[in-house]
């Protein structure tokens, strides 16, 4: 069975996107990455395909 690590985790965390993303949209706004990346403070922009 998986345990969850105490270990302070890197990176954006999932459930902190849904959290933003629908923070976005009650705001009636689009849930970019763009957008979402600015409301964490955080996070790095995806790399584009080779």
């Amino acid at each position: 069975m998986p345990t969850k690590s105490t270990r302070a985790s890197r990176g954006v965390q999932v459930d902190d996107v849904w959290a933003v993303a629908d923070g976005v949209l009650a705001q009636r706004e689009r849930p970019t990455i763009e957008r979402v990346r600015t409301h964490l403070g955080r996070g790095s922009a995806p790399a584009p395909p080779p």
